[in-house]
């Protein structure tokens, strides 16, 4: 609500007011008069006292007529001083340049959320800024803490002038703006400006980077195109099989087998591509029971040897004489150990070796994966287990969303899987599982 009603208002009410204590003492006086008349009349005709003691009696009344009269047309301003009277604004509180009107505290909390935002925010007041966040000063390249310096201000006074083109005349305006850094490098940004109601006329302008977005919509659409060239390779396959097939009926066994190898593979990634969508909606399930982990390395193990022989890698195993069991989806958890076997083979040369090896910690079971292959670069191994990330830096094939899920599926389980690698030297996975109690 604008101040000019609430004005009028005001005027209104205190003529109403003062309208009424004008009515109010006239009758008041009009009556201590008209009982001064009544007794002096009285006197004249029927003087029943003596002179001085009937005035000063007659005099009272009318003192205490007029003392009434007094006291409504006080209390009538009392009542309108209070409700006319508006709250008392709170000094205003400086906060990096900005005046904000509120006390310390909540000021300090104002700008801890502001500051916590992953947007960047500038509130302006008749195209000067009044306030800027820590996070629009990091977003062009500046330190958080540097916001009250010229350099910076000069920035995103610059920065605000390039954006006011999108302000309108009131309500929200949006758009798409490349910003650029500091060092001179440039990000696609989502701007938003919306005008307060207020006096001061102040607009609110939000930065949002849509770099990490577009990351992953690039991601994504390089998934699509692996995942496709995946499954064209093994239905080549199958259609070259089966002309073989057709041509040389006596090599029905061999055909056959490769066959289901190809079918296999298909299989296998049709499965995690559905595996990533239940995680992105968070339904994937799991089938917890009882499980002693020498036995279930020991049998993912047997499904790899035959790989190994042919590419004359050494696969072995690691066990500890004490049974170790955990409370897991055992068809979940074969497939993360498969998954950093599978992973750790690939990228392993021949003659070269793959060991998985178990240990206990405490209350907890350790699984390590273990190879001296390729190993993987420092600037690929923080990204390792994001969706996508090894098939943007070339390191696998397929869809390159195994270790992504294997990471979510121990998760799941309570546990913690990491990894340690050097390139040229190997890689070496970790999973931590909670043992049964």
């Amino acid at each position: 609500m604008s101040a000019r009603p609430i004005q009028q208002n005001t005027r209104r009410l205190w003529f109403a007011l003062l309208l009424a204590s004008a009515v109010g003492c006239a009758g008041a006086i009009f009556y201590a008069g008209a009982r001064l008349f009544e007794q002096a009349y009285y006197l004249i005709e029927l003087p029943a006292e003596p002179l001085g003691m009937a005035v000063r009696r007659q005099g009272s009344d009318a003192f205490y007529a007029l003392l009434a009269a007094a006291g409504f047309l006080l209390l009538l301003l009392i009542l309108g001083f209070l409700l006319t009277r508006r709250p008392r604004a709170a000094q205003p509180t400086k906060l990096n340049g900005a005046d904000v009107g509120q006390p310390g505290r909540d000021v300090a909390r104002l700008k801890t959320i502001l500051d916590g935002m992953q947007e960047g925010i500038i509130y302006t007041e008749a195209n000067l800024i009044r306030y800027a966040n820590r996070t629009i000063a990091q977003m062009i390249g500046y330190d958080g803490d540097s916001l009250n310096d010229a350099d910076t201000q000069t920035r995103l006074a610059g920065l605000y002038r390039s954006l006011s083109s999108l302000i309108g005349q009131n309500g929200t305006s949006q758009g798409v703006f490349t910003i650029r850094r500091k060092d001179g490098s440039e990000f696609d940004a989502r701007v938003s400006h919306t005008h307060l109601e207020d006096e001061a006329g102040g607009v609110i302008t939000i930065i949002q980077d849509n770099s990490q977005e577009k990351n992953l919509q690039a991601q994504k659409l390089r998934f699509v195109s692996n995942a496709s060239h995946e499954l064209r390779t093994p239905v080549a396959n199958l259609k070259t099989r089966l002309y073989l097939l057709r041509r040389q009926p006596e090599k029905l066994a061999e055909h056959l087998d490769v066959m289901e190898k190809v079918v296999g593979k298909l299989q296998s990634l049709i499965e995690e591509m559905f595996d990533f969508a239940e995680i992105e909606r968070g339904t994937m399930l799991l089938e917890r029971q009882e499980v002693a982990l020498q036995d279930l390395i020991l049998e993912v193990i047997a499904g790899y040897q035959a790989k190994a022989e042919l590419r004359a890698i050494t696969l072995s195993c690691d066990l500890p004489d004490e049974p170790l069991h955990v409370f897991v989806d055992r068809k979940r958890l074969a497939q993360v150990i498969a998954n950093l076997v599978s992973n750790a083979m690939s990228h392993t040369r021949e003659s070269g070796s793959v060991q998985v090896r178990l240990a206990r910690d405490k209350k907890q079971a350790i699984i390590q994966v273990q190879d001296n292959g390729v190993g993987i670069a420092q600037n690929v191994l923080e990204q390792v287990f994001h969706p996508f990330s090894l098939a943007k830096h070339g390191e696998v094939g397929g869809t390159a969303l195994g270790l992504s899920i294997s990471k979510e599926i121990i998760e799941l389980h309570d546990g913690e899987i990491t990894v340690e690698s050097e390139a040229g030297k190997g890689t070496l996975f970790i999973i931590r599982l909670p043992l049964s109690a």
